[in-house]
């Protein structure tokens, strides 16, 4: 199934039963899309080609991501550095989730997950006979309310403060802020892409109803936008910086797995 490039330097994840307090409290920031997208100009949409199109067919179950975002992370609290990888198709946004080299040991049934922008979710595994098996799952954590995103970004104008500094990501403008917390007098460095695909998968993963968990919390779909990538996050607790994205084809044709619903 694999179709790497590149090797993903994962170490052998060991999970906690809990995540950085900063983490969690950036969760509990809702922001919205307005304040940081006024900063910065919309991404330029993605083309189909020839080869993606043939290879894309979800109608037929065979699903095809053409680039991979890489990051490198480090966790302070037990000293941990790794990889991590997401297989994107950047023309709709899905993404897919390896065991390898995204979540880990966290779910050992699962090898291969694939989140879609509307919040549908196909997790691929095999049961303790060795069954091949898919199931689907409906990840409602997407798709904030209206009155959730007014209060986001608010949030937003009191908390994130912009530095002025910018760059290019991997052909994407990229800004500066800095997430402050009033309580605690603590706060985050965030680099933040506009892309041009929706990123919610990825923000909102973690929260779907399976046991899969990525190393490093990316709960930022009440902070950010659908099409705000956070390339860079620094702070007391570890680091996150995305190192790569390429492309690095890999396929997953889902008629190897019976379906579970």
């Amino acid at each position: 199934m694999k179709n790497f490039n590149h090797k993903p330097n994962t170490p052998d994840f060991v999970m906690p039963s809990f995540k950085p307090l900063l983490f969690l409290t950036i969760a509990s920031l809702i922001v919205g899309t307005n304040a940081a997208q006024a900063q910065t100009k919309p991404a330029k949409k993605p083309v189909s080609d020839a080869y993606r199109n043939a290879q894309w067919k979800p109608e037929k179950g065979k699903y095809y991501f053409s680039h991979a975002l890489i990051y490198e992370y480090t966790r302070k609290r037990d000293d941990l550095k790794g990889e991590l990888w997401i297989f994107i198709d950047p023309v709709t946004g899905t993404m897919c989730f390896q065991r390898e080299s995204s979540f880990g040991a966290t779910d050992d049934m699962n090898e291969a997950i694939i989140a879609l922008p509307d919040g549908k979710m196909i997790a691929c595994g095999k049961t303790e006979s060795g069954k091949k098996i898919r199931e689907m799952f409906q990840n409602r954590s997407v798709k904030p309310e209206a009155d959730e995103v007014k209060f986001q970004q608010e949030t937003f104008r009191e908390q994130c403060k912009p530095t002025g500094n910018q760059r290019n990501d991997f052909g994407w403008e990229s800004q500066e802020y800095v997430l402050s917390y009033l309580k605690t007098n603590e706060s985050t460095k965030l680099w933040v892409a506009e892309v041009p695909f929706n990123v919610y998968p990825l923000y909102a993963f973690d929260e779907w109803e399976g046991d899969a968990q990525l190393p490093v919390s990316f709960s930022y779909a009440y902070l950010l936008g659908p099409r705000q990538l956070v390339t860079e996050s620094e702070d007391q607790y570890g680091s996150l910086k995305l190192v790569s994205y390429e492309p690095n084809p890999f396929s997953l044709d889902l008629n190897q797995y019976a379906k579970q619903y």
